[in-house]
């Protein structure tokens, strides 16, 4: 009888270990918002003036101004009488926070990808080339006083142009990329965006534009340089039809 309910208890202690529940962590996080890669890179257009209420980089080329309004675009304003300058329109351009000119090319920053527009014709900018995933650390900007840490990414949603703050429920594994082939994981640390004031930058080309006292994008000749969360690129513009990344 005693052999019998050893065996029994032993086939208990069995199941019971080789079954054991998942472990799941809750903590409140900057929760990613997807938009996908397609409808993304169909929203830039040209729109009528809007009134300036957040400033970025100021971008000056001959008689024009152009004003950037951080992660949403540029004001393009006519400074031929400055006295009365006139805004002629917005290029409504997702993520974009730099800009800079090389001839009648404007190179933007749309968070991950490098967009070149023809503006010869300044109210009817026209795309004409775009380096996709060019920037592919970037990501918009999230209140990280709070200290709620970014959670995971995942990029084959599409690409993230927003983050709201909620609950997230995470199974514990020993991996902290969740075994996942495109997610990644970032905290605070990895994102907090440094700005630099400095003296203004001015191309040694004197067909480029001059960029403001503050700014992480600039042109010299051929090269356009792009710092994109404390990583620096360098791009190869001397065919503005294909610009290429210098590897």
């Amino acid at each position: 009888m005693k052999t019998k309910t050893l065996i029994i208890l032993a086939g208990l202690i069995l199941i019971f270990t080789g079954c054991k529940d998942k472990v799941y962590n809750k903590y409140l996080a900057n929760s990613p918002v997807y938009m996908s890669y397609d409808e993304f890179r169909k929203s830039i257009k040209f729109e009528s003036p809007k009134s300036i209420t957040t400033k970025g980089n100021i971008y000056v080329k001959d008689n024009y101004l152009f004003v950037n309004t951080p992660y949403e675009g540029i004001h393009i304003i006519d400074n031929s009488n400055p006295s009365a300058p006139k805004n002629l329109g917005f290029l409504n351009i997702m993520g974009n926070t730099n800009l800079a000119i090389k001839g009648n090319y404007l190179m933007v920053n749309a968070y991950i990808d490098l967009v070149v527009f023809d503006i010869s014709n300044i109210t009817e900018p026209t795309e004409i080339s775009r380096v996709e995933n060019a920037f592919p650390t970037s990501l918009p900007t999230y209140d990280y006083n709070k200290n709620y840490p970014i959670a995971n990414i995942d990029k084959s949603k599409g690409i993230v142009v927003g983050f709201e703050i909620k609950e997230v429920k995470e199974e514990t594994k020993d991996n902290p990329f969740n075994n996942c082939f495109e997610c990644y994981y970032f905290s605070t640390s990895d994102f907090n965006e440094s700005i630099g004031a400095g003296s203004s930058n001015q191309t040694s080309n004197s067909n480029n534009g001059i960029s403001g006292s503050i700014t992480k994008m600039t042109l010299i000749d051929d090269n356009l340089y792009v710092v994109d969360n404390n990583v620096l690129y360098t791009l190869n513009s001397s065919n503005i039809n294909q610009i290429t990344i210098n590897e």
